[in-house]
């Protein structure tokens, strides 16, 4: 505010000065500025703080004392900036910008029970350089106050790059102060905390957490917290992204988690009830272990498990081994996942571990794998798409959907499967795989197993998937059992094009399918295998192939249809020649009409088997 002049007119009472009250009002908003820029302000005085230059505004950290020239300690300015806020309503703490960034080496605490908690930069040149070393426990901001509504905005803080012991804690964690070591919380506070435009970066230390555990450190921590939203933060380089347990309401808005080059995940959610990830980019880009992934799913905590967990329109890759890990637990599981819309890729060859996109593991229930785009860029030897894996002893898996995905993997590679249902224990109830596109008519690949059915798989639903392997490309099984243990499978309304790449097997049944119904699928001219000359008394294989084409030098009799394997199994002979085809006895050809049933020069003849009396009828 400008000075304020009080006019005093030419001569007394001539009226052309200030009226007394208006006199009055200036010399009271002079003082107000003046008592503010020089003395105490009621909240400094209530947390004992005591301005250093009074040229600042309250809570700008330079009137407690910061200087931004990188190398100056302003962990007590910034202390002291915090303390006055939180007496002062939620006043904010004011980071200006500075390239160097301020030195702050202590962690800096919000407690209490107040809330209404507001810390704002100026953008990305607003820094705070993270001198605190040791490990997770000592973050460089712990907030662990029972008061709700906290607001970071416009700041960036930097780590130190180190790892070990030398490097930093957690960037900022949110702490329950009610729950530390323990297990059960029924109160989830901090509450309502947004971070917006906040850049965490460079926190790479290891040690234990609050809990007593070993864990890398992270962008952001939370525990036993609940309704925070994160908008437009950027998270670079740390060796942990973000890790939630036992929080509620955890909400992701066009973030950018990206290069975390310690190997461990993007993101950690650990029990948590109501999680979601939308708009923004997981960019693993790590060294890799056994479970690391984009996106780390875990149960820890007890028997109630996780709920609502959601993946959407956002773009994960490079997991280093797996993109989206979902864990799971012998005793508790997480409900209701839903990971729709990705771009899902995996650009890296993890060595030793198996490259995988998706991993749901044990007893997770009503996993939902909607709309996502998979594609596995460079030469891998044995990815997986959609991997559901059920090898300890618990919960069964319910209620798992792939619909609407789409499978493009990149030329040159060998991978295993698309989506695999892999059981050892337990079982996989009432999967559903519909509507999904394995390979690209553009870019030819090799893949194994488009689908594979291992161990215990009930009441499975294969339903108007397309296989299309492409140029050049090779599916060698569109469906794959490998168990005994599979039961009532359902396929309807497949597609299988070959027009420019190959199909070896429609079905493969290295177990016993029991397929229960198979009907309506739509097969490219491609799709058999072309027997130029069957002789007398040949046999004509229908493993894996709904259409077989022959054209025969002469006319030939004892014709033999190999024995189908499923209930509703059907097979088209064509018979392109002008000779005729004449099938062998009912008993040895496995065709009911037997020697009866000729197909003529130039005609095809559609089967259906019937597994009750083991033959072939036929059906037009």
């Amino acid at each position: 505010m400008s000075q304020q002049v009080i006019k005093v007119g030419a001569a007394p009472g001539d009226g052309t000065g200030d009226p007394l009250r208006t006199a009055f009002t200036r010399v009271n908003a002079n003082f107000t500025e003046l008592y503010g820029s020089v003395a105490q302000t009621a909240a400094e005085i209530a947390a004992s703080v005591t301005p250093i230059n009074n040229t600042y505004a309250p809570g700008n950290v330079l009137r407690y004392g910061a200087v931004g020239d990188g190398s100056t300690e302003c962990s007590p300015a910034f202390q002291s900036a915090i303390n006055q806020a939180l007496q002062n309503g939620g006043a904010p703490v004011l980071i200006p910008t500075s390239t160097a960034g301020f030195k702050v080496s202590n962690t800096l605490t919000v407690g209490g029970s107040r809330g209404y908690f507001t810390m704002i930069g100026q953008g990305p040149l607003s820094q705070i350089n993270n001198n605190v070393t040791g490990n997770p426990a000592n973050p460089l901001l712990l907030v662990n106050t029972k008061g709700p509504y906290f607001l970071f905005r416009d700041f960036t803080i930097n780590g130190n790059q180190a790892t070990g012991s030398n490097g930093n804690g957690h960037a900022i964690a949110f702490i329950n102060p009610d729950s530390v070591g323990v297990a059960g919380i029924t109160t989830f506070y901090p509450q309502a905390v947004l971070l917006q435009n906040v850049i965490l970066q460079y926190h790479q230390g290891n040690g234990k957490d609050f809990q007593g555990a070993s864990i890398p450190a992270c962008a952001v921590y939370q525990y036993g917290i609940t309704a925070h939203n994160i908008d437009g933060c950027y998270f670079f380089q740390n060796a942990c992204g973000q890790r939630t347990y036992l929080s509620q309401k955890i909400h992701f808005s066009e973030c950018t988690i990206d290069g975390n080059n310690l190997g461990v995940n993007c993101l950690y959610v650990d029990t948590v009830q109501g999680f979601e990830f939308v708009n923004g980019t997981l960019n693993g880009a790590g060294l890799g272990g056994a479970t690391d992934g984009c996106m780390f799913i875990d149960n820890s905590a007890g028997a109630g498990g996780g709920r609502g967990v959601v993946l959407s329109a956002s773009r994960a890759k490079n997991g280093n081994p797996y993109v989206v890990n979902l864990s799971g637990r012998s005793t508790c599981t997480t409900r209701s996942i839903d990971i729709i819309d990705n771009d899902i890729q995996q650009l890296n060859d993890p060595g030793s571990h198996a490259s995988t996109c998706i991993s749901v593991g044990n007893g997770n229930v009503g996993v939902k794998v909607t709309g996502n785009s998979f594609n596995f860029v460079n030469t891998i030897t044995a990815g997986v798409g959609v991997d559901v894996v059920q090898t300890t002893n618990g919960q069964d898996c319910t209620a798992f959907e792939a619909y609407n995905n789409s499978f493009d993997f990149g030329a040159g590679g060998t991978y295993t499967a698309c989506v695999r249902l892999n059981v050892t224990t337990n079982k996989i109830l009432s999967p559903s795989i519909r509507c999904n596109t394995f390979g690209n008519l553009s870019n030819g690949f090799n893949i194994t197993d488009a689908i594979r059915l291992a161990g215990n798989v009930d009441n499975a639903l294969i339903e108007n998937n397309a296989f299309s392997p492409g140029s050049g490309g090779t599916i060698t099984n569109c469906v794959n059992a490998t168990s005994s243990a599979i039961r009532w499978t359902n396929m309807q309304g497949n597609s299988y094009d070959t027009l420019v790449g190959t199909i070896t097997n429609q079905i493969t049944n290295g177990g016993a399918l029991n397929i229960w119904r198979n009907e309506g699928g739509v097969f490219s001219p491609g799709d058999a295998a072309f027997q130029t000359a069957p002789t007398n008394n040949a046999t004509l294989t229908t493993a894996g192939q709904p259409l077989v084409r022959c054209a025969p030098s002469g006319a030939v009799t004892g014709i033999i249809l190999q024995a189908g394997t499923s209930r509703g199994q059907y097979c088209v002979v064509e018979n392109n020649s002008a000779f005729t085809i004449t099938f062998a006895a009912s008993g040895t050809s496995n065709v009911a009409d037997g020697v009866s049933d000729v197909i003529a020069a130039n005609t095809c003849r559609l089967f259906v088997w019937d597994a009750n009396t083991n033959l072939w009828f036929r059906a037009a």
